[in-house]
């Protein structure tokens, strides 16, 4: 999928297409951004690349800049309109997020049509009129309103999010040792742990966790989630082939406190989304959700992880099989784009940008076949840990909340209930054991102590035996 900053380049003449084909092919090897790959391949000059790459969406100048019908648009003002008695320009500014002046063009074409009608204002700027839905215009967004209810933010296009999901890949973020290594401070990893993570985070595909239970797979997914610091811009909804799709949420997205400046209002600062689902996914959560009531979309996880980290936790305890759940993504993994289907029946590709991680404590070979494996691009196990890193990890966690630690008790821990009984040494057993003491201690009104008495406490109800048999093995809820 050719990025829209080479046409652009290729239109001022000052790169061909040639040279636009092999930055792409060589963005796709190595990462990074096309303009950087361009000036790294020696066609363009860094200033040259700044000022065709536009940081943020650019602002609305005109009708033609948002992609959309003034028909489209008007009628979207009317719905918005209905549920307000009196409204203004400023008012419906931060409504429907496009500017003044083509608010101002939309109400005069309204006023035409005889929808809206002039309530008086404050002052004699444009900005400050007030108006309100005619009888005419209430009939009308009333019938609008029965074809869908989506009365929120412009939509951007189809052709428009592309370009910018594209733009702002999460593989053009290219992660070092020392950014690995200090992003990881809460665990304690092996050294050849990290040589593996650093590559498959740079890859941008996906990863497949997998080891026994407790060795930390769903904390390392979200420690990889959190490396990303930069932000992205998401769109509140998408328009293409009549239909409008909504996909900013405040559970997927966590919008910037940063100050935008002047951009294209339809598009949201937020961090790189991390989205996590678990035994409840399903395959319709990765298709276009259609309302019948509201009669608009919502997107599918997938989508609304764009340019972002997708986690699947618990691989293989769905409702669904893995077979199934990885057939859905076999060509979007390589390709890096998907098909999905209105309920009309009409497809349209969407781009497919981004990094899936899979955590599993079942043996990959019980879940899916060689075949389906070698799809997955990293696998990466992580396994019990040696008595040193168990307490290292021990240690972590009563600093993280300010518990002093005693060696003498540590050591009676790993002693007492793992050394004695041969239990293996999991990484995410001392995080849980500890909280299990801060428990204790709100529940009594004192300090939290690291001590043999509350380790004893905490290990009775943390690990559970089989009910009717006295010498049954204890393993952790």
């Amino acid at each position: 999928m050719k990025l829209k900053i080479g046409d652009r380049l290729i239109k001022a003449g000052v790169a061909d297409e040639a040279q636009i084909e092999r930055a792409i092919a060589r963005q796709k090897a190595r990462g990074g951004r096309l303009g950087e790959n361009l000036v790294e391949l020696g066609f363009i000059s860094e200033d040259i690349a700044a000022q065709f790459i536009y940081k943020a969406p650019p602002p609305i100048t005109s009708l033609k800049d948002t992609g959309l019908s003034q028909i489209f648009l008007a009628d979207l003002l009317l719905k918005i309109a209905f549920y307000h008695s009196i409204f203004s320009v400023r008012e419906l500014i931060d409504l429907i997020k496009i500017p003044p002046s083509l608010i101002n063009d939309l109400l005069n074409y309204l006023r035409v049509e005889k929808y809206v009608e002039i309530k008086g204002g404050e002052g004699h700027l444009i900005t400050s009129l007030n108006y309100t839905l005619t009888e005419s215009g209430r009939s009308r967004a009333n019938v609008l309103l029965e074809q869908n209810n989506y009365a929120g933010p412009a939509p951007v296009t189809l052709e428009q999010y592309t370009e910018r999901v594209c733009y702002q890949t999460i593989r053009s973020i290219v992660m070092d040792e020392q950014i690995i290594n200090a992003g990881f401070t809460d665990l304690v990893l092996k050294n050849d742990l990290f040589d593996q993570l650093g590559p498959a985070i740079n890859s941008g595909k996906s990863i497949f966790l997998y080891g026994p239970p407790g060795t930390g797979k769903s904390s390392v997914a979200k420690d990889i989630a959190n490396l990303f610091k930069d932000e992205i811009f998401v769109p509140y909804s998408i328009y293409t082939h009549g239909q409008i799709i909504q996909v900013f949420d405040n559970v997927s997205h966590e919008p910037s406190p940063k100050d935008t400046g002047s951009c294209d209002a339809r598009w949201v600062l937020c961090e790189r989304p991390a989205v996590t689902t678990g035994g409840e996914l399903t395959l319709k959560m990765l298709d276009l959700n259609f309302n019948p009531v509201s009669k608009f979309y919502e997107a599918p996880l997938q989508l609304k992880a764009n340019n972002g980290v997708f986690i699947i936790d618990d691989f293989g305890r769905q409702l669904i099989s893995p077979i199934d759940l990885l057939n859905r993504w076999i060509v979007p993994l390589e390709t890096e784009q998907e098909y999905l289907t209105l309920y009309t029946g009409q497809k349209f590709t969407v781009p497919f940008d981004v990094l899936i991680i899979f955590c599993t404590n079942i043996e990959p070979r019980d879940l899916v076949d060689e075949a389906f494996l070698r799809r997955i691009r990293h696998k990466i196990k992580l396994d019990h840990i040696s008595r040193q890193e168990y307490l290292e990890i021990l240690e972590i966690n009563c600093e993280k909340n300010f518990i002093k630690y005693h060696q003498q008790v540590a050591d009676y821990l790993v002693e007492e209930y793992y050394l004695k009984h041969n239990r293996p040494l999991a990484p995410v057993h001392p995080r849980d054991i500890i909280d299990h003491i801060l428990d204790y201690a709100r529940y009594w009104r004192t300090e939290p102590v690291f001590s043999k008495k509350t380790i004893d406490m905490a290990w009775k109800t943390y690990f559970i035996e089989s009910v009717g048999s006295p010498k049954s093995k204890k393993v952790p809820l």
